[in-house]
């Protein structure tokens, strides 16, 4: 016995099979029937089911193309690599209190680099803290003064990558933000 059951606005298909009742037997071995609750089950229940998952299919399948070209144009660039959280030193010696803050980013070849950054980012961050601790105030107030320190904390990153991993991997060091108080 097939049975459509109306609950919330979706159509239910319900098929009652006795295995002693020969007319229950005779529906489900006859194809007409079998094709006439295939066909209420698919677009009643179904429909919204078959709709959702064909979605979901597609949505994976972008999801899976777009990852595709992300990974190809990775591997023919760069990567940013934040050194987080942000530096905040003093500086300038005695006197007056000077303090830094300042946000570092490293542009690094793709492949093994940014994982060597990761694995050795307590070292790099001591070094980067000792080279703008020791700034003076005239470093730190002319923009030839920060473009020096730039290069020579470049320098440092790439110093402690070649001693611990053989291979410097940073192309670049920027200074995503630079607050200097006086």
């Amino acid at each position: 016995m097939t049975q459509v059951v109306f609950y919330r606005g979706c159509v239910h298909l319900m098929i009652f099979v006795a295995l002693d009742d020969s007319t229950s037997r005779q529906m489900i071995n006859n194809p007409l029937t079998l094709l006439t609750s295939l066909i209420v089950l698919v677009y009643g229940v179904g429909m919204f089911y078959i709709r959702t998952l064909m979605m979901v299919v597609l949505a994976v399948l972008l999801s899976n193309a777009v990852y595709a070209q992300d990974e190809e144009a990775a591997e023919v660039g760069s990567i940013y690599v934040d050194l987080k959280p942000d530096f905040v030193v003093n500086y300038g010696g005695v006197g007056k209190l000077r303090y830094l803050k300042t946000s570092i980013t490293l542009r690094v070849e793709v492949g093994e680099g940014q994982t060597h950054i990761r694995r050795h980012t307590p070292y790099l961050r001591h070094k980067i803290v000792m080279l703008l601790s020791s700034a003076s105030d005239e470093d730190m107030s002319s923009m030839a003064g920060r473009e020096l320190l730039r290069q020579n904390a470049l320098a440092a990153v790439r110093e402690v990558l070649v001693a611990e991993e053989g291979v410097q991997h940073v192309t670049d060091l920027l200074f995503s933000s630079f607050i200097v108080q006086s």
